[in-house]
């Protein structure tokens, strides 16, 4: 799950129960669930709660509470987004919410650090120190995996610099969430491919399914279709 359930919709709170109780199932079953944090995972950490449904305002305003304490450390479920992963490699896939922007290749990150740097600062609590603050800035800023777009603007990133990021966490392509587009698509001959397929408007809304060296777009209504 490439992140974003946080922030959109009245269940966000019953999804992240589905997903925290599948990822202990695929466990038990010898499987894995991996939940990547997105930009409203961070802002829902962090108090940031612009795009949140008005119904978690209501409930924490009626529990005298801020939406930060209902999410705090101490709960079940805002201890576990605090230990999601921005970033996770499978086989030849790199898996991140947003992408890899150009900039991240010269900073001498790899997606363990990333992690490691996210579970502590950025969804975590604490305080960086002054060498790591812009580093920190970095990774929570526009070029950094969870707020990065420039997959999705015509002349941004060019072929040679994708080869190079796919080179740098050597995969073969790199699966995102973040910017939402109508289904499931394969871009930048098909190195790159987006899986935010709008479902946040309720209207649209699929699943890239891998299988082997094939690659199928899953409908709400069932279908499997080549991508």
């Amino acid at each position: 799950v490439n992140g974003d359930i946080a922030g959109r919709g009245n269940q966000v709170t019953e999804a992240f129960w589905l997903v925290y109780h599948l990822e202990i199932q695929a466990a038990a079953a010898g499987g894995k669930v991996h939940y990547l944090a997105g930009n409203h995972e961070q802002m829902l950490l962090s108090g940031d709660n612009r795009f949140l449904n008005e119904k978690y305002t209501q409930s924490a305003r009626l529990m005298g509470i801020t939406i930060q304490e209902m999410y705090g450390k101490n709960s079940v479920l805002g201890d576990w987004l605090r230990n999601r992963p921005a970033m996770v490699k499978i086989d030849d896939y790199l898996f991140v919410h947003a992408g890899i922007s150009p900039e991240y290749l010269g900073r001498e990150l790899t997606d363990e650090k990333t992690n490691k740097l996210f579970y502590n600062y950025i969804l975590g609590s604490k305080r960086p120190a002054r060498q790591l603050s812009n580093t920190i800035s970095f990774l929570n800023g526009e070029n950094g995996p969870i707020w990065y777009r420039g997959y999705f603007v015509e002349g941004q990133v060019d072929g040679s610099t994708i080869d190079s990021m796919l080179k740098y966490f050597d995969v073969q392509r790199i699966i995102v969430g973040h910017t939402s587009l109508r289904r499931v698509t394969a871009m930048h001959r098909a190195r790159i491919i987006a899986v935010d397929s709008n479902i946040k408007e309720g209207i649209d809304g699929e699943i890239l399914l891998i299988e082997g060296d094939k690659y199928f777009r899953g409908t709400q209504s069932g279908e499997k279709i080549p991508l």
